[in-house]
């Protein structure tokens, strides 16, 4: 991560003495988690209702990943005839057409012999690992004959088809949507509707045998767990799983999940459907998205109606990733959360289209330039619309653990005491903070 210039407030108890008056900020998480990983703001989407030559009409936008120079993302026809692979740089703005930009690269399933004869035709949402040097991104995929789902794995560097193979039993695994790997190297995954986690150990090296294998084991569940603690059941489980993905510690696994449903068409809704925060050392949730389509309020709103919209269609939760863009390089993408959003349109009234919402975890506060708290569009907190004090940045929504408060440089006449575990910095110079 990059970091601002200025001083930095770490975890534990903090007494600053500022123009005479003493602020105390105590931070009440335990210090063996470091991490500041809550990327639940909402910034913007981008592209939004977008149909390109790499999600084009007549297909579903599945997921996305990333390397550290490239998106990745996956698609599907609708009719079952192909799927496919994109990689397209990061520079390579995301609202046009791709396919003549240098670096842009697609597999797919009918150019891929061994996953066409199986008909593997419905490409989930992937992700990305590095072993030994070498990238490479993990699709899970579903055959179109009803052969057991599967993990195809490809070179990040040009798209080559490394292998594949079937989940092994012991997961007791029908269909798959979606895969994710911890930062271990373990392969994670689960039924379409989940109230569990599989875990499967990969032998990276055999993929850089000859010729490259892709051996997986079974090895072992982890029950999701609610806010409160209680494992998730037959009622309370989460449906329709669409993606999900590590943050880079680990500590936090984001995963979407939810379905369109319009004429009787689709899976169901939900109220369980949009993005939901596990924290990997219990598997308890700890943060859900809310959705302002539902007439839901809040800042972490990943917006998706999926009832019929545009007459016969629906939007569609997809797959997300979790890289951090606030260094400028995606054009028009910032943040470290981005998820997609799929609007299927059955019979042909509006162009099928990809939106990806991004968000941040980041809260930034500008004493002369900042807006007060109000539930706005663009929502406040973000780095085009900061806050004007540094207790709306922590009082306001509120601000939720593991987050990072950025200030500009400026003085501050407040004083406050606060209760979350963030990382504070300054931005452009000192910050001070309080009352003579």
């Amino acid at each position: 991560m990059k970091r601002t210039s200025g001083k930095l407030l770490t975890t534990g108890k903090l007494t600053v003495l500022l123009n005479f008056l003493l602020v105390v900020i105590w931070f009440s998480q335990s210090t063996a988690q470091q991490a500041y990983e809550a990327y639940y703001l909402k910034i913007k989407s981008y592209p939004e209702d977008a149909t390109h030559d790499w999600n084009p009409s007549g297909t579903e936008s599945q997921g996305v990943t990333h390397d550290d120079a490239n998106w990745y993302f996956t698609n599907t026809d609708f009719d079952g005839g192909n799927a496919r692979l994109w990689r397209i740089p990061v520079s390579v703005a995301l609202n046009q057409n791709v396919s003549s930009r240098p670096g842009v690269r697609v597999a797919s399933m009918v150019g891929t012999p061994s996953l066409n004869s199986a008909k593997y035709n419905h490409w989930g949402d992937p992700d990305h690992y590095r072993y030994n040097g070498t990238d490479y991104i993990l699709v899970p995929m579903t055959s179109g004959v009803r052969l057991p789902p599967a993990i195809a794995v490809f070179r990040a560097a040009d798209l080559s088809f490394v292998a594949y193979n079937p989940f092994p039993s012991g997961g007791d695994l029908p269909d798959i949507g979606w895969c994710a790997v911890t930062p271990a190297g373990d392969l994670i995954t689960s039924k379409d509707d989940a109230k569990v986690l599989l875990r499967y150990s990969v032998a990276w090296n055999l993929l850089q045998s000859s010729p490259p294998q892709l051996f997986m084991t079974y090895k072992d569940t982890h029950p999701l767990r609610d806010a409160n603690g209680a494992p998730l059941n037959d009622v309370t489980l989460i449906h329709n799983m669409q993606g999900g993905e590590f943050t880079p510690s680990g500590e936090l696994l984001y995963i979407s999940s939810g379905n369109g449903e319009c004429l009787g068409f689709g899976h169901g809704r939900f109220a369980t459907d949009g993005i939901h925060v596990f924290e990997t050392a219990t598997w308890r949730e700890i943060q859900r998205s809310a959705n302002s389509a539902r007439g839901e309020r809040g800042y972490f709103n990943y917006s998706f109606d999926n009832g019929c919209t545009c007459l016969f269609g629906s939007q569609t939760p997809e797959g997300l990733t979790i890289w951090d863009l606030d260094d400028g390089r995606a054009p028009n993408v910032s943040g470290q959360l981005h998820v997609l959003m799929n609007f299927y349109n059955r019979y042909a009234s509006c162009d099928d289209a990809l939106s990806i919402q991004h968000f941040g975890g980041k809260l930034y506060v500008d004493g002369a330039n900042g807006f007060p708290p109000a539930w706005a569009d663009p929502l406040p907190g973000t780095a085009a619309r900061p806050f004007n004090t540094v207790n709306n940045a922590f009082n306001w929504y509120p601000a939720w653990d593991r987050v990072q408060i950025i200030i500009r440089a400026d003085s501050y006449p407040e004083t406050g005491t606060f209760s979350k575990r963030v990382r504070i910095t300054s931005q452009g110079g000192a910050a001070i903070v309080g009352k003579k």
